[in-house]
């Protein structure tokens, strides 16, 4: 697959979309899924929509990792305040 991402700007576009599912309205993710899966013919890319679907989509549902609107996505907070208690 990482020769496909270095010649095909259709895949790497696709990829590109399919890593930000999780920054869009959970109640378009299915839908944006669709469409990418729609618009790829590579197996390995393929492949890994499939395992996007069962496990991003089966296993979760998309508002349970949708980050949309939320302003704080990381526990940067609370490591720096380890690290300050941690110095002490």
């Amino acid at each position: 697959m990482a020769t496909a991402l270095k010649t095909s700007s259709q895949i790497s576009g696709l990829l590109k979309q399919l890593l930000t599912l999780m920054y869009i309205p959970a109640e378009h993710a299915t839908d944006v899924l669709c469409y990418i899966e729609a618009h790829c013919t590579d197996e390995n890319f393929l492949n890994l929509v499939a395992y996007m679907r069962h496990t991003w989509f089966g296993l979760w549902q998309p508002k349970d990792w949708s980050q949309f609107m939320i302003t704080v996505r990381t526990n940067n907070d609370v490591e720096g305040w380890h690290h300050k208690v941690d110095d002490r």
